[in-house]
């Protein structure tokens, strides 16, 4: 029993974490963000007082708009869906524990579900990154409607994933199930290789 190691989680990407890493001077780079607690909110968007409970709790409004997010400090809300939106922190502190972020939302009809195990998150930047996703995806990412905020749930590679127009347009969030994180990961990276060649 004394021999026994003590093991840790870690990420599915560990054992790439030195191919993602942002290189400077790239035209594309990925990299893998630090875990971030991710939280599935489902509750009813058209009670205002739902809306203030939960703005209350995080301290960023719960986006109504399709395909867009409300971010502010280190916690972001994403659209999911016309009942749904996924939170994102990404310090452990910034938000409180699940129990008490229900126990303050007991009296509305709603349902929180911690997600943080389930999925990674990618970070794809650079003045070349719309070309990288458009080779795994069909959305359009050169439309107007591509801004800061964006959000959408669309393939990857034919995978599932959620992508995040998180700053410039030219900075991409892309969501990922851990059990398709290694063959994104690698699709995203081949994609980038013509970019990068100096």
């Amino acid at each position: 029993m004394d021999n026994l190691q003590h093991l840790s989680a870690q990420s599915p990407l560990y054992a790439k974490r030195d191919l993602l890493k942002n290189g400077s001077g790239q035209a594309v780079t990925l990299s893998l963000e630090s875990e971030p607690n991710l939280i599935t909110l489902r509750g009813d968007s058209a009670d205002k007082s739902f809306l203030a409970a939960v703005k209350n709790l995080i301290g960023s409004p719960l986006p109504v708009k399709p395909c867009s997010s409300q971010e502010k400090g280190e916690v972001a809300a994403l659209w999911m869906g016309p009942d749904e939106w996924l939170i994102i922190a990404n310090e452990t502190d910034s938000l409180k524990p699940l129990p008490e972020m229900a126990l303050a939302l007991a009296e509305y009809h709603c349902a929180l579900v911690d997600i943080s195990n389930s999925k990674v998150m990618l970070s794809l930047a650079g003045p070349s990154s719309r070309d990288v996703l458009s080779k795994g995806c069909s959305i359009d990412f050169y439309s107007n409607k591509w801004r800061k905020g964006h959000c959408v749930n669309s393939l990857y590679a034919r995978c599932d994933v959620t992508i995040w127009q998180r700053a410039t347009r030219d900075h991409y969030a892309i969501l990922v199930r851990n059990s398709f994180s290694d063959y994104v990961s690698d699709y995203l990276l081949d994609a980038a290789l013509e970019y990068n060649v100096a």
